[in-house]
């Protein structure tokens, strides 16, 4: 096994433990409607953690998170899945912890960040409005139109 091969093992084993430990569980991308509603639900997208390190720090200091944020549950996407599925809320950076209620997107908080920062961020984002993702296909420079130019 090589080196690539062991970080993605112990990786795997990490969110095991957060599903079987704090009951974070690990969903595919096909999972997360289900997954999402109702309540607060902090949805950790993680990627590849050779291709983005600070997840494994995101990991390790989301149960804590969550004891401090009353009411917000988690799950983490699938990383296999997390690059691919960034469209849907229009995440530039891995990891990222997208808020949802009851379904619909609140907000996300990009890349490890200090536990301060962590701290007002969700508790702002747990009790903020829904608001539209902001998705490709949003802005004018990704529209069909602006691509055909």
């Amino acid at each position: 096994m090589n080196y690539a091969e062991q970080r993605a093992a112990a990786f795997a084993e990490l969110l095991a433990r957060l599903a079987r430990e704090p009951g974070i569980p690990t969903l595919t991308s096909a999972g997360i409607d289900a997954a999402a509603g109702p309540g607060v639900l902090g949805l950790l997208y993680t990627g590849d953690p050779g291709r983005s390190p600070e997840s494994w720090d995101v990991c390790v200091v989301l149960p804590e998170l969550l004891a401090n944020v009353p009411g917000m549950r988690a799950a983490i996407l699938d990383p296999a899945q997390s690059a691919e599925a960034a469209e849907r809320y229009g995440i530039d950076k891995l990891p990222a912890l997208v808020v949802l209620r009851d379904g619909e997107y609140i907000g996300v908080i990009e890349g490890m960040r200090d536990w301060d920062v962590y701290m007002v961020a969700l508790n702002v984002l747990s009790k903020a409005p829904s608001q539209t993702p902001p998705v490709a296909g949003r802005y004018p420079a990704h529209s069909p139109a602006a691509r055909s130019e």
